[in-house]
């Protein structure tokens, strides 16, 4: 079942705003949190599915999705800075 609509929060990590340069950052930095259940407060079951980081790959000019579980991640959705 697809699902349509919904609500979700981004916080920015506290150095980071829109204007940001990501050439600017480090490599690995978070830039900011997603969360698709903007009223969970628990860490825990916010983490098995309903939210994730963007981070910084300044070596490979990217910005990925990254889990908020610290597991060994085997995939990695990314985009190009350019």
């Amino acid at each position: 079942m697809k699902q349509t609509t919904g609500s979700y929060s981004i916080k920015y990590e506290d150095a980071i705003d829109s204007n940001t340069l990501l050439e600017d950052l480090e490599n690995y930095d978070i830039l900011l949190q997603i969360s698709f259940d903007p009223n969970e407060t628990n860490m825990r079951d916010l983490a098995r599915s309903k939210g994730f980081l963007i981070r910084n790959n300044k070596k490979e000019r990217t910005v990925y999705f990254h889990s908020l579980v610290s597991e060994i991640e085997t995939w990695n959705i990314s985009k190009s800075w350019d």
